[in-house]
Order: C-alpha cells, then structure tokens, then sequence
C-alpha cells in the first residue's frame, strides 16, 4: 500500500486530496470523485475484513463481533502517524496483545477473562498516550483532517 500511495499516479492523487482539497483543484484534480474512490475502496476493503473476521477467525455467527476494534483501528492510524509503512509493526503489537489474551487464558493465569479482554485496547491507549509524549516533532495528520479539526474547536 505505501509503495502505490507513493509511488503511482493514482496514489499521489489520493494523497493530495487528502492532504489538501483547495490544492487539488488548483492542480485540476476532481477531488469529490477520489474522495468517492477512496470511501468505495475502503468500504471494499472493510467488507472483506469483516467477512474474515465472521468466517475464518470465529467460524460462526457471533453478536457484536468487531466491538471495540474500532478505537484499536483509529489508535493504529494516529500510533503510525498515518505513515503506511509503519502500520504493519502497529498492527503487529496490537495482534500480539490480542494473542497474548488468549495464551494467557490458556495458561489459566488467575485473572478476570474481562480484565484480560481489555488488554489490546489497554496496549493501544498505552502506545497512543507513550507515542504523543515521546515524539516532539510536528504532527503528521493530513492538513485538510487538521483544519476540520481546528474548525470543530473553534465552534
């Protein structure tokens, strides 16, 4: 994914708009038709996750079962600074934790099963609060998220 986003017309294309709707139009880009290529993509993408999720990792029906992954996929997002390339170890550690709930459960450590439930969620909150307090620099969120951010504040 970062090596298309990168590296490939297309790819610039989406980051621009991203990054700047007004600068996009300047560069004659129609941003509403990426923006809708984008929302598709993703929605595709999230379907075939979903579907995943229901049919190879639990094998059944179950109620409720992307429940809090969410927050674990937006914490994702800001830990690897909306950077491609470092979402895949993110991803790594929180798959770890979520691992790690399961093995330690098997070992029959004596502790609540729903306190060790919250530890993917507990790891991502963790990573999140260590990664802002330890990275100075600028942020890396895209101009166009920062600037309906900053309007919400101002409102």
């Amino acid at each position: 994914m970062g090596l298309w986003l990168y590296r490939t017309r297309t790819g610039l294309t989406w980051r621009a708009v991203g990054e700047s709707v007004e600068h996009a139009v300047a560069l004659g880009i129609r941003p509403r038709l990426v923006q809708l290529q984008a929302i598709l993509v993703g929605g595709l993408f999230s379907g075939l996750a979903g579907a995943v999720l229901s049919v190879d990792y639990t094998q059944t029906w179950a109620s409720e079962i992307t429940k809090g992954r969410g927050l674990v996929a937006v914490g994702l997002v800001i830990v690897a600074r909306w950077n491609p390339y470092l979402v895949l170890p993110t991803a790594l550690l929180f798959g770890l934790c979520e691992a790690a709930v399961l093995r330690l459960q098997a070992m029959g450590l004596e502790v609540s099963s729903y306190l060790l439930a919250c530890l993917p969620y507990a790891m991502c909150l963790l990573v999140l609060v260590v990664t802002h307090l330890a990275i100075k620099r600028a942020n890396h969120m895209p101009e166009s998220l920062k600037h309906v951010l900053d309007t919400g504040r101002n409102a």
